[in-house]
């Protein structure tokens, strides 16, 4: 699982596919990176990066 450790330890999940022109994908506060699945096909051409927040999706809560 790929993952970035935030200064204070907690593991915070991130998906780093594809080539090409960088495109950033931030989901909604509340939402997950589930939210561009849809959106991939799309984007076959690009590398595409998605991150869940701290709490949400496959990353860590806060403590």
């Amino acid at each position: 699982m790929p993952h970035f450790t935030s200064s204070d330890g907690l593991k915070l999940w991130y998906e780093d596919e594809g080539e090409g022109l960088p495109v950033l994908c931030l989901s909604g506060l509340t939402r997950t990176t589930r939210d561009f699945d849809y959106v991939a096909p799309h984007l076959a051409d690009c590398r595409m990066i998605r991150m869940d927040y701290r709490g949400r999706g496959k990353s860590d809560w806060a403590k």
